[in-house]
């Protein structure tokens, strides 16, 4: 028992996220300087801007489930394909007639647990509740891409790229990316964020206001194949590993324990890559 408990606790260690770099280390800054009041800016009624020395260029991102009309054939979504049983996962380490056997084993406990079974052909989630949706409709999962482009003061360049980073900590966006370049007296800078649905436009809002907006671009991209088809492979892989955990409690012999715990490390593996 006290064995199949360390093996969960690895596990779950092995499965979860770590936090980005970026993150660790603007939260040290934070401890280090106690958290301080963000302090708020009061503009003058006529804020003279001087010549554009200085540009930040914003790209944000965004996925949203939104529910669009169909005539209830899919085209976007992945080939369907039949349930996948434990026993017809590729066995790990299994060479010799004494590893067979063992792995012959595991196969025969993990077959009396419940199968893994493939969500292959799924739907997207519902954005509009399904209470709401049309018969015969699917959701559709839309990939909303906004591009801002906003010009400050050179005196207030370094702030106001400071100001983004903050903008996406509050608003749990990602920083996909971003890269910061002064030469001259100017300034260019490029962040590229992912950010959830619900605050997309509290995002646009608060980013605008950060200086004087000179352009604006929008667009969006049907995703529901690739989002149902990540889905699927990472509810496949964590149906396996609980599976053969269940089967890794029953099992009678070391060898049967050790091929279990070879399956459960590539269903581990399957996890962290369809998480990506």
């Amino acid at each position: 028992m006290h064995e199949l408990e360390d093996l969960l606790k690895d596990d779950v260690r092995g499965t979860a996220p770590q936090p980005r770099d970026e993150f660790l280390s603007r939260m040290e800054d934070q401890v280090e300087a106690g958290f301080p009041k963000k302090r708020r800016r009061i503009w003058p009624l006529l804020q003279p801007y001087v010549p554009i020395l200085a540009t930040l260029l914003l790209v944000v991102g965004i996925a949203a489930p939104i529910a669009l009309m169909g005539n209830g054939s899919d085209d976007a979504e992945p080939l369907s394909g039949g349930g996948e049983t434990l026993s017809s996962l590729p066995e790990s380490g299994s060479s010799g007639g004494g590893e067979a056997a063992s792995q012959n084993a595991a196969d025969e406990s993990a077959a009396q647990v419940p199968q893994a079974t493939s969500r292959r052909g799924a739907t997207a989630p519902d954005a509009a509740g399904g209470a709401d949706q049309a018969p015969g409709t699917k959701a559709r999962l839309v990939e909303r891409r906004h591009a801002l482009t906003v010009s400050t003061p050179a005196d207030e360049f370094d702030e106001t790229t400071a100001e983004v980073l903050n903008v996406a900590d509050t608003t749990g966006s990602i920083v996909q990316s971003s890269n910061v370049t002064e030469r001259d007296n100017r300034g260019l800078a490029t962040f590229d964020l992912r950010v959830p649905a619900s605050s997309l436009d509290d995002v646009l809002r608060d980013l605008s206001r950060l200086g004087e907006v000179t352009e604006r671009r929008a667009s969006s991209d049907d995703i529901t194949g690739t989002y149902v088809s990540a889905q699927n492979r990472l509810e496949d892989a964590r149906d396996t590993r609980r599976a053969l955990l269940r089967a890794l409690g029953r099992a009678d012999s070391g060898a049967e324990a050790d091929a279990l715990r070879a399956r459960i490390a590539d269903a581990r593996r399957r996890i962290a890559s369809a998480e990506r």
